[in-house]
């Protein structure tokens, strides 16, 4: 142990340091000339844009959203929630909502702009001839039929999911008049699928705007975590974070030239050639009962939790479908897998739509153990994994090359996939009212772009929280992901289960963390060499390394 961590002290030593110079005399000074140049082509394009198009036209101005118009040949950018009401809806009352609580405030004027290219740029044009009954609508052929769960998920998804052209603002809230989860059910309700291009906002941003336009409600909106809430976290603390993201943005930016995540990271998921047909689905509503008795026993979050489960659920698909792709060298498929993990950068500076989030990588166990071993084991890694420089910096720099032209944003947005996504967005602690409508459930799918084979959206909502999915069939099949879902429920009965169990044997609560062991996790010392200048040195670095890597919040 004590060896493996001077190996690793030494690479990290190594990687500030010349991060550091290379920073100095290379990358900073290069930024800069590239910089100017692009902001003066911007600048030309801005001017050419106004004489063609008027002055409510120009290049798109934030990168961070800008990435997302990133053309993957078969890709999916939209992004898709789903509300299921209980009672029918009133159309022209839903789209005179829309005009009065929405597109009149000027915080939501983005969803009046329509994406477009030209002169080289992504650019952002004001659609003179907006009209909501193009944005707000049936969905077409649902008038006088009923659709079913299964119908939503096999035929209403997949064709909402296809790209909107450039004729109008890329977004629409389509009704489903007559819904029903299953045939047989007595109860007729509806339900709205809100489609909207990931360029206009992220699933944090849509959730303001749903609780400042939405929500009728006589109380303040039951936040799981408030998005504009400030962060607890000392000053001293973020100060030192932000730190140490200056020190290895060189070798974060170095290290994606030498080794994009979407060229090095390969495991069954990974899709170079998406089909461009998606598979939909989501899970039964797992107990928020049950998961806080498993945080509570556990100490864990419940991103860890969640996380953990995944995991097991991956095992068991290897095992009844194993692989049939030629996964090349570089991830032990059997033991781990990569997922790229989605995090809003809080607080949320105002209600206006934007994408503030990261996409950083983390690794989640997948080998063969009890379920409460693997989430101690997912424990470590996300502690680790969370204050990451990796987690600010893939919002910052790609927010940088989102402002340059669409050839080079194109080239670094197809290097920096994921196979698997995964994300987080707990939507409210209890159920709520949307316009006057008692919404039952509600989901929500991520795009589809680069490499990445199969996307989750965790979504709690009231007492529950579901699992929705959705794979490139070229990566799953329909089965493999209905199976995947399902074993991600037995899983949480399991992990519940193995809790359970263990309390009883201890008569107490299972320890925070329960069966993490310290020996394969931490750098184990030799008492005998505690006076040595080598020991002093590598127990020096750990602490500078602890420091950087594992500020705690208490």
């Amino acid at each position: 142990h004590t060896k493996a961590s001077e190996e690793s002290n030494l690479h990290f030593v190594f990687r500030l340091v010349w991060s550091s110079i290379v920073g100095i005399f290379i990358i900073i000074p290069g930024f800069m000339i590239l910089y100017v140049i692009n902001e003066t082509m911007r600048f030309i394009a801005n001017y050419r844009l106004r004489r063609k198009y008027g002055p409510k036209t120009t290049v798109l101005e934030e990168g961070s959203d800008a990435v997302w118009l990133y053309r993957a040949q078969n890709g999916k950018r939209q992004i898709l929630y789903l509300a299921i009401n209980d009672e029918p809806m009133d159309l022209e009352k839903h789209q005179q909502n829309y005009m009065d609580k929405i597109l009149c405030r000027p915080e939501y004027q983005k969803l009046k702009q329509i994406f477009a290219i030209d002169f080289g740029f992504n650019i952002q044009k004001y659609d003179v001839n907006f009209d909501i009954k193009n944005h707000v609508k049936i969905f077409e052929g649902s008038e006088d039929r009923i659709i079913t769960e299964e119908e939503l998920m096999d035929h209403v998804l997949p064709v909402l999911s296809e790209e909107m052209d450039e004729s109008k603002p890329q977004w629409e809230d389509v009704i489903i008049p007559k819904f029903k989860y299953e045939r047989t059910d007595s109860k007729l309700r509806s339900a709205r699928i809100f489609r909207i291009h990931h360029a206009y906002m992220d699933g944090g941003s849509n959730l303001l705007m749903i609780a400042d336009t939405q929500y009728e409600g006589k109380d303040k909106y039951p936040f799981v975590v408030d998005p504009t809430a400030p962060t607890k976290i000392a000053l001293w603390k973020r100060a030192l974070y932000k730190f140490n993201c200056v020190l290895l943005f060189s070798w974060v930016i170095l290290h994606g030239l030498y080794a994009p995540t979407a060229k090095v990271v390969r495991n069954r998921f990974r899709t170079p050639l998406l089909s461009g047909k998606t598979n939909y689905g989501w899970s039964k509503p797992i107990p928020m009962e049950l998961l806080q008795k498993i945080r509570t026993a556990t100490g864990q979050s419940m991103p860890t939790i969640l996380m953990s489960v995944l995991g097991g659920a991956i095992r068991k698909l290897n095992e009844k479908f194993p692989c049939k792709n030629n996964i090349e060298v570089g991830e032990n498929d059997e033991n781990e897998i990569t997922v790229g993990m989605v995090a809003g950068i809080f607080p949320y500076p105002d209600l206006k739509l934007k994408n503030r989030h990261s996409i950083f990588h983390m690794k989640i166990d997948i080998s063969d153990k009890t379920p409460l071993s693997r989430l101690a084991s997912t424990c470590g890694t996300m502690q680790k994994a969370v204050w990451d420089p990796h987690v600010y910096l893939n919002l910052f720099i790609p927010s940088l090359f989102g402002r340059t032209p669409i050839w080079f944003s194109d080239a670094c947005m197809s290097v920096m996939g994921f196979p698997l996504v995964l994300s987080n967005i707990p939507v409210a602690q209890k159920q709520v009212k949307l316009w006057d409508n008692e919404v039952l459930d509600i989901g929500g799918w991520p795009p589809m772009l680069s490499i990445c084979g199969i996307g989750f959206v965790t979504i709690r909502y009231g007492d529950g929280l579901r699992f929705c999915a959705n794979s490139d069939k070229a990566a799953i099949s329909k089965e493999e992901l209905d199976f995947l879902i399902s074993q991600i429920i037995e899983e949480v009965h399991n992990l519940a289960r193995e809790v359970g169990h263990h309390q009883h044997r201890t008569s107490g609560p299972v320890d925070k963390r329960p069966v993490l062991n310290f020996e394969d996790n931490f750098l184990q010392l030799d008492q005998n060499n505690k006076s040595s200048l080598r020991f002093r040195l590598n127990n020096s670095i750990n602490t500078i390394k602890d420091s950087l890597y594992k500020i705690r919040d208490p």
